[in-house]
């Protein structure tokens, strides 16, 4: 199964805005069981998912690491910004981008 990211920005849950992979939310989770809480620098070709993306900032520094990401924000405006930012830094390719409420899940 290999090694699987899940992220969620820090403010959801302590009202910080959390540096990259820092925050209370993320998850590692490797061969089907958790294996950490505050996970390691990602290797190439781990999977991420990063919920709550916002700009794109944490998208764009686990891409630029090798890692496939796929991350989404209930905010238009923000994944429009984040594409931008991937565009730019040649990084599209990487991620695959979605707007998406998790309160409607």
């Amino acid at each position: 199964m290999g090694r699987i990211f899940i992220r969620s920005i820090g403010e959801l849950f302590t009202g910080d805005i959390a540096a990259p992979m820092s925050t209370a939310a993320s998850l590692l989770i490797e061969d089907g069981r958790i294996a950490a809480f505050d996970p390691p620098e990602p290797r190439p070709g781990d999977r991420v998912l990063d919920l709550g993306c916002g700009s794109g900032e944490d998208a764009r520094w686990l891409a630029a690491r090798g890692a496939r990401v796929v991350a989404a924000d209930r905010s238009g405006e923000m994944v429009a910004t984040a594409r931008a930012k991937l565009e730019v830094d040649g990084l599209l390719a990487d991620v695959r981008l979605a707007c998406l409420d998790l309160a409607e899940l």
